[in-house]
């Protein structure tokens, strides 16, 4: 089973290393995997285990086992990094209200083939920033 492991480490890693090139790479280490766990007469239920686990996120350490743990993959994901900085992401077009506003048909039709493609809240926002509501 410990060559099995082994294995099963590698083929994470490669995986979320981007070291599989293409599809059929990885379905090839699969098919290698499972003639290992034939090989070491490990049941269905636990292939399958294996096998799903390959699909966990690193991010996702905690619902890893612990022989992934230790997979460089993993150790590269420092918890005490990304989230919420200050001064990270998009600067704020300002404060957000949801509402609700109620109009005839015939006015939602223009204001729909007014914007095209334009998202509403976009669309609405440029009207009002730009003055010509008044």
């Amino acid at each position: 089973m410990l060559k099995l492991l082994d294995f099963h480490k590698k083929l994470y890693e490669k995986r979320w290393n981007g070291e599989l090139e293409t599809h059929e790479d990885m379905k090839k280490f699969e098919h290698d995997f499972l003639n290992l766990a034939t090989e070491e007469k490990v049941s269905d239920e636990q292939v399958n285990e294996l096998m799903n686990q390959l699909y966990i996120p690193p991010y996702k350490s905690d619902l890893l086992p612990d022989h992934l743990k230790e997979t460089n993959v993993v150790k590269k994901v420092n918890p005490k990094r990304g989230g919420k900085r200050e001064g990270a992401g998009r600067p704020s077009l300002g404060t957000t209200k949801k509402l609700s506003i109620t109009l005839p048909d015939e006015i939602w039709k223009q204001i729909d083939d007014a914007r095209g493609n334009q998202p509403l809240s976009a669309f609405l926002r440029e009207i009002i920033t730009n003055g010509n509501w008044i």
